[in-house]
């Protein structure tokens, strides 16, 4: 059943999880990942202190954020009035921003005339955007500085609702991809456009399938070398999840017309993945074992596949949800003084899930254990914003206590009670 305008309220029919015969394309897993696996469980800590504050997590403040469900919540780069930020897009058409503070409200837009279910931030020396989009299939574009509408798009980028819209990330650097979106919705399509000059310059139809949600990798670096699928080798590339249950690997290839010396990009369809039984709602990116591929993957078949890309084969699932996932969000601890771009022995992944089960569930990423459930009583869970900005700064050595180690954490979550929740 797709998702509608309207949410059902009502009781969640508890389902038996019935183990599965594996499908053809679900390949063997190499022994060395369940050997990492092995001995990440054999060293899994419970004493450590983001699981002892993950144990202790309660709700500490509720924001009556809008007046409908609540799609989308996320912290800004851009500060707004000199203060960090939250930005929520809700049902009631409107976007707001909060102090991520005290979550006082900074500002409301408005401009769409229907849900507003997207947004992507635009930040760099000059620009300091906002793009949003939704039911209406109108793109708006605002001003975070000034905090007004700059212009509505005047060219319809989807035939339908839009579901996600990412920025390009212009690895090559060439200045014509400077201003680049990728964007996917019910029209069955994958589009690269140009919010500038409102171009279309790269679309790919996906069949009969709505293209769900969206993430943009790149293998064109150094820790990547080591690389042994060909097809992954100096590559970018996109993996998209759909409502045919299917997870769609797409390359990203850049062509030079020879006559007007324009740079194109073309799409080209490369793996499908069909793991899930039910539509995927959101797919993203894993920090998890050095040189993988790695993502997690939500559906409504209310499991999380945790899923290897360069060897087409899923690790492990996560079982746990009784209805429809909607929303994932990968948390990382470390004891190291930066982030890494991937996890090593000493640090530590999980994941955050959430869904019409009005629960909130917190996984250990790289054994697959259930370590907490939280109860959101009022409504489905759509959206999630952790907070934990000293938690990957901090070296171990410099740490007074525990609570100095976690004091910033915080998860925020919304969905269709139409509030922002606050666990600490």
């Amino acid at each position: 059943m797709q998702d509608s305008k309207i949410e059902n309220k009502g009781k969640n029919n508890k389902k038996e999880n019935i183990e599965k015969p594996p499908k053809k394309n679900e390949r063997i897993i190499p022994k060395k990942i369940i050997n990492n696996l092995s001995n990440h469980m054999n060293k899994l800590n419970l004493e450590n202190p983001e699981i002892l504050k993950f144990n202790n997590l309660k709700c500490s403040k509720t924001i009556n954020a809008h007046n409908s469900v609540i799609y989308k919540i996320k912290e800004l780069k851009t500060k707004i009035k000199k203060k960090n930020a939250l930005i929520s897009a809700g049902g009631d058409n409107l976007l707001k921003i909060w102090d991520s503070t005290d979550f006082t409200n900074l500002s409301v837009l408005q401009g769409h005339s229907d849900q507003i279910l997207t947004f992507c931030e635009i930040k760099n020396l000059q620009k300091q955007y906002l793009l949003s989009t939704g039911e209406d299939k109108n793109i708006i574009l605002w001003d975070l500085k000034e905090l007004k509408l700059l212009k509505k798009f005047r060219n319809v980028i989807h035939d339908n609702r839009i579901w996600r819209m990412l920025n390009f990330k212009n690895y090559l650097k060439y200045n014509e991809f400077n201003d680049l979106i990728i964007s996917c919705g019910d029209d069955n399509s994958i589009k690269i456009f140009n919010y500038e000059n409102e171009k279309v310059i790269s679309n790919i139809e996906n069949g009969k399938d709505k293209v769900k949600c969206l993430l943009q990798y790149n293998t064109n670096k150094e820790k990547f070398k080591n690389i042994n699928n060909p097809d992954f080798k100096m590559m970018h590339f996109l993996v998209s999840g759909d409502s045919g249950k299917k997870i769609k690997i797409w390359k990203l290839n850049y062509l030079e017309n020879i006559n007007s010396n324009e740079l194109k990009i073309e799409i080209v369809h490369l793996n499908t993945l069909e793991f899930h039984t039910n539509y995927i709602s959101e797919i993203k990116k894993i920090k998890w074992e050095k040189n993988l591929f790695t993502i997690a993957s939500a559906s409504a078949d209310e499991t999380i596949k945790i899923i290897d890309l360069e060897t087409l084969s899923c690790l492990f699932t996560l079982k746990g949800h009784v209805d429809k996932i909607y929303t994932i969000e990968p948390v990382y601890f470390s004891d190291c003084d930066s982030i890494k771009e991937e996890l090593t022995n000493s640090d530590r992944a999980y994941l955050f899930s959430g869904g019409k089960d009005k629960t909130i569930k917190i996984w250990d990423l790289q054994s697959g254990i259930l370590l907490k459930n939280l109860l959101n009583s009022e409504e489905n869970v759509r959206s999630f914003h952790v907070r934990n900005s000293n938690l990957s700064n901090i070296s171990s050595n410099r740490l007074n206590n525990q609570e100095d180690y976690i004091i910033d954490f915080a998860l925020l979550s919304a969905g269709s009670d139409s509030s922002i929740k606050i666990w600490s």
